[in-house]
């Protein structure tokens, strides 16, 4: 097999496991709590979904739904900080990835991989810009 023919097989499969790492760290890490977008008053108050979707399947009292508010209300403000405080680590190692695929690239090669890498970025822009409905229309996700 010809150097040329390995190299692109391997950033292909760079490309493609970098794509389902980022993919899977977005959705378990970086999506915004579910307050966020939320058409109702504040969060955890009586339009809730996942408040809503507890207190009628378990039929809680309302004293338990105060006491389920503030502890949803707090882990929500826990996993806001992992999300935080990952989100540096996992950029600083994708941009390491990044320089790495590149140096092992021709210049005309580094050039498209740069508008690849453009063109995700934008595509990932326009993703977040739009609303989340199916975050609020959906009471089983629950974080």
């Amino acid at each position: 097999m010809n150097t040329k023919l390995m190299a692109t097989i391997f950033f292909l499969g760079a490309l493609a496991i970098g794509a389902v790492a980022g993919i899977f760290i977005d959705r378990a890490f970086f999506r915004p709590p579910l307050h966020e977008n939320r058409p109702f008053g504040g969060p955890h108050g009586p339009g809730d979904p996942m408040l809503r979707h507890f207190s009628h399947e378990l039929g809680l009292t309302p004293a338990q739904q105060d006491k389920l508010a503030a502890a949803l209300e707090n882990y929500r403000g826990r996993f806001g900080n992992l999300r935080r405080s990952m989100h540096p680590r996992y950029l600083a190692m994708r941009d390491s990835l990044h320089i790495e695929i590149r140096a092992m690239l021709a210049p005309e090669q580094q050039k498209k991989f740069d508008e690849m890498n453009k063109h995700v970025q934008m595509k990932h822009r326009r993703m977040h810009a739009k609303p989340r409905q199916r975050l609020l229309d959906s009471t089983k996700t629950f974080f």
